[in-house]
């Protein structure tokens, strides 16, 4: 009886989580149009598909490892989420407002629970084969992570060469120019648009432009 009720009261949690959650899709779709998720068979596939995820990652073995790392990634990827559709809806991430929060808090169970199904795929490795074994304990070392360093390098310097001294989205010059001037918005992210006014803006200029687009496209990349 005490199973039976446990079980009654777990299933009913999934129920009521996929129900936020399929609310907590329509909120994250970057439009104002409400009737973009509003069919109810469109809801009702979404609905069906979240408790499936959620139920399966109910029943998943965890440890308070995963729990804890599957809850921090997913309120992250929810505030991601819910902030950069204020920024690109309102040109405002309206972080202060309760409203946001609570559209954090609606969407946060389905990717906590796809963080614990994905951290739950078990992948086979032999460690026991010498080369593979070799080759673990040569990369976990500074000397393994700097040759993996070069070798990412070597893979993107093709493309370097091909696109010198570099490119950038047709944004670019906007938000040059609001760097310079002092009047940087939100309609992309401040960091990005710091990094092109740094490079291309400031250390460029006007002469060596081509120098600023060549550290700028290092750097991003």
């Amino acid at each position: 009886m005490t199973s039976l009720d446990k079980e009654n009261k777990r299933s009913l949690l999934v129920v009521t989580l996929s129900l936020i959650s399929v609310i907590g899709i329509n909120i994250t779709i970057k439009t104002n149009d409400k009737t973009i998720f509003g069919n109810s068979l469109y809801s009702l596939l979404a609905f069906i598909a979240i408790f499936l995820v959620i139920n399966k990652s109910s029943k998943i073995p965890r440890t308070k490892r995963k729990n804890v790392i599957s809850l921090i990634l997913g309120i992250t990827i929810s505030i991601c989420l819910i902030l950069g559709r204020n920024t690109l809806l309102f040109d405002d991430t309206q972080i202060f407002k309760l409203k946001t929060w609570l559209k954090v808090l609606m969407v946060t169970p389905l990717w906590v629970a796809i963080d614990l199904m994905l951290f739950s795929i078990k992948i086979k490795v032999n460690y026991h084969n010498p080369y593979i074994l070799k080759l673990k304990n040569y990369f976990s070392t500074k000397k393994g992570l700097f040759t993996l360093w070069v070798l990412t390098i070597i893979c993107w310097l093709p493309y370097l060469i091909i696109f010198f001294p570099g490119i950038y989205g047709y944004d670019g010059p906007f938000q040059v120019q609001q760097f310079l001037t002092h009047k940087i918005t939100t309609h992309h992210p401040f960091l990005h648009t710091a990094l092109l006014g740094i490079t291309v803006g400031k250390l460029g200029g006007d002469s060596k432009w081509w120098l600023g687009l060549f550290i700028y496209s290092y750097a991003i990349c």
